[in-house]
């Protein structure tokens, strides 16, 4: 079972060497972080290049111009697809997801089409997140 966690980004490194140190540590079995940088000019991209170097599970994809978040994540949905991926979550570098549901995801999805998580559905929320974002 080939697990995809898509990170789209731009301008996350403040927040990506703990947010892929945390999904690492959940010691998933063929968990694969995509991260989808569009050419972040605060050294996102560097920093992903980092890790992926000692670790074959984090993978960069680096596009070379700023093109949005729904064309990273749709990018990041074909890259895990054609590499054989059986479930992928897409989940933001700024830790409005957190990684700690990861594992409920995966035992979710074996008896279900879709999972969803979002502050927008019965039981979800936001927290920590100033009014403007929510």
């Amino acid at each position: 079972m080939k697990i995809f966690v898509i990170i789209p980004t731009y301008n996350e490194a403040v927040n990506m060497e703990e947010l892929i140190s945390r999904i690492l540590k959940l010691n998933i079995k063929d968990l694969y972080i995509l991260v989808v940088d569009d050419n972040s000019p605060d050294g996102t991209a560097d920093i992903v290049a980092n890790f992926s170097e000692k670790d074959k599970r984090v993978l960069l994809l680096k596009r070379y111009k700023k093109r949005g978040r729904g064309s990273a994540g749709t990018n990041g949905f074909k890259y895990a697809l054609n590499a054989g991926a059986d479930y992928i979550i897409e989940m933001d570098g700024d830790f409005s997801h957190n990684p700690k549901y990861i594992p409920d995801f995966i035992k979710a999805i074996k008896d279900n089409d879709v999972v969803l998580g979002s502050r927008f559905i019965k039981g979800g929320c936001d927290v920590g997140r100033g009014l403007k974002r929510r």
